[in-house]
């Protein structure tokens, strides 16, 4: 993976969980100014560890939701708790892809692929995260808004047919899928061009699974 100084690592991480908290408090239907301002200090606070933890902070943070779940309700809620893992799951693959994107820019930009000077150019990938990001969500808001009949008429039919548990058990096997694929290349410095093509391949099947989900309901 790409090495980044603290501070790009910290406004990175920052802006990921800060995209993923909205995110899960806008879909669950408890976004307000309050949950915002909690949501501010959680991604700063969230954003500080991943710079020593990197990628399993994501783990954390579920592992802190269905734990948390399970002490305030004595169960999971398996819709909040999909909905979270789905969206770490997006951005773990976007994350990943961007920043060996990034290399690519890098590389093509100032012809290098010494690690130090792209360690020295980390601000840009960060740059580069933020606006890429900002993009995507604006596209994402845009299309729910144009589908929103669509997308309601799915959730109304999946709580009728009781597949809230399975969609739950699918995401949940992509994210520990994932998040064993981060550790192993943290741990045995596995680079971006061996990693990616893993994450992608588990996306891809995942992808596959829920289009025939889609066609069963």
């Amino acid at each position: 993976m790409l090495s980044i100084e603290f501070t790009d690592a910290f406004y990175q991480g920052s802006v990921c969980f800060f995209t993923i908290l909205v995110w899960y408090y806008y879909l669950i239907g408890a976004l307000n100014k309050r949950a915002l301002v909690r949501v501010i200090v959680m991604s700063l606070l969230l954003g500080a560890g991943s710079v020593f933890v990197s990628d399993i902070s994501y783990l954390i943070v579920v592992a802190a939701v269905m734990v948390g779940q399970i002490i305030r309700y004595h169960r999971l809620d398996y819709a909040r708790s999909s909905i979270m893992i789905f969206l770490v799951n997006i951005q773990v693959i976007m994350s990943n892809i961007l920043v060996y994107t990034s290399r690519w820019i890098i590389l093509c930009a100032y012809g290098t692929t010494s690690e130090q000077r792209i360690y020295h150019y980390g601000h840009m990938v960060v740059l580069c995260y933020v606006v890429v990001m900002g993009i995507m969500n604006a596209l994402i808001i845009s299309l729910m808004k144009k589908y929103s009949s669509f997308i309601n008429a799915m959730i109304d039919k999946i709580k009728y047919v009781e597949l809230q548990k399975h969609i739950f058990g699918m995401l949940l096997i992509l994210f520990v899928a994932i998040e064993g694929i981060t550790i192993i290349s943290m741990v045995k410095q596995i680079t971006a061009i061996i990693q990616i093509p893993l994450i992608m391949s588990f996306f891809i099947m995942m992808v596959m699974m829920v289009w025939q989900m889609f066609f069963f309901i």
